[in-house]
């Protein structure tokens, strides 16, 4: 009995697994909505780690749901730190172009949440005219004249999302050095380094997109076999938290202030970490409220000064861990700093 039950079990996931994975499967180019070619971008980074970004991109419409996907295009940047210095569009129709007039080209602030603040701007185009076989054309260049850590830069670039077609490229010209990873498929990526300049070319067409019907499959695995290209300055994440260590370090010098004192004081009279944590949150919880600051040149990277905190009675993730960690230190414990990426 049971040696049936468990072969049973075993036919019943083998089963199971057949039928999940005849659910999804990689869509073939000619089930592309739309079209990605003759995509050029040219990036210069500066010495600081600011740097300027131009793009010339070409879409294809492939289908109705192309059209639908497409007829109003729309992407976000920081504009505390970047400024768009050009951005035209036009549709392609046969031998006919419809360049996009300016009142269709819109560029606002986007409100921030009601928990938190941050810096993002939206730009939408409205493509007049789209019928399946146009071809839109897009050309951007962004100046990035901020950065939250001096001599920073990191940027990356997948394919295969949408269908795109081989001969893209990326021209990287630095006067920092860069290191550059290529992830994902292999051979879709060549990437040729002389001196300052780096070249990355699509050499293959690149698809990666599954069917709708996702089980056990999700855009997660879609994007881990998407070629991928990265480059930045740092060698490893404790390099980046190096450069950031100087202004860290300054903000756990500060004196405590009197209205951290105070706290610090009671939690002193239990024993152990846990106790006096625990008495430090509590105190946290009671006085202050979660508002989140994202604007990446202000405090997207750096918790605010104490006295900020305590004069505004709120703050984030940052300013709590920088809090609970100057009243530690106050108690006599060691503080480290620990750079904690989210996604």
């Amino acid at each position: 009995m049971k040696a049936q039950f468990a072969l049973a079990k075993i036919v019943f996931l083998l089963t199971t697994l057949s039928s999940l994975s005849a659910e999804a499967r990689w869509k073939t180019p000619d089930e592309a909505d739309t079209e990605v070619f003759g995509e050029k971008i040219e990036i210069t980074v500066r010495k600081d780690g600011t740097y300027t970004i131009h793009r010339k991109s070409n879409i294809r419409i492939l289908t109705k749901r192309g059209i639908s996907q497409y007829a109003t295009y729309d992407f976000n940047y920081d504009a505390d730190s970047a400024k768009i210095e050009k951005l035209s569009a036009a549709v392609i129709n046969g031998g006919k172009r419809i360049e996009v007039e300016k009142k269709y080209i819109e560029d606002k602030p986007i409100a921030s949440g009601t928990t938190g603040f941050n810096s993002e701007h939206r730009v939408m185009i409205a493509f007049p005219e789209i019928t399946i076989g146009s071809v839109l054309s897009i050309e951007e260049k962004r100046n990035v004249t901020r950065t939250p850590v001096s001599g920073h830069f990191f940027w990356q670039r997948s394919y295969g999302y949408e269908f795109a077609k081989k001969g893209q490229s990326i021209v990287v010209t630095s006067e920092l050095p860069l290191r550059y990873k290529i992830s994902g498929a292999e051979g879709y990526i060549d990437a040729h380094q002389s001196g300052n300049r780096t070249e990355f070319k699509l050499s293959r067409d690149a698809y990666f997109s599954s069917t709708d019907e996702r089980a056990p499959f999700d855009s997660w695995s879609d994007s881990q076999i998407q070629p991928l290209v990265q480059f930045t300055t740092e060698e490893s994440w404790s390099t980046l938290v190096q450069r950031m260590l100087p202004r860290i370090k300054s903000l756990l010098e500060t004196p405590l202030p009197p209205e951290l004192a105070k706290p610090v004081e009671v939690a002193r009279k239990s024993n152990g970490l846990l106790a006096q944590a625990n008495v430090l949150h509590t105190f946290m919880i009671e006085q202050f409220r979660y508002m989140g600051d994202w604007r990446v040149t202000e405090n997207g990277y750096y918790p605010r000064s104490l006295s900020e905190i305590l004069s505004t009675k709120f703050g984030d993730c940052k300013d709590f861990s920088y809090m609970l960690a100057a009243m530690l230190k106050n108690l006599g414990y060691k503080v480290e700093l620990t750079a904690v990426e989210r996604g």
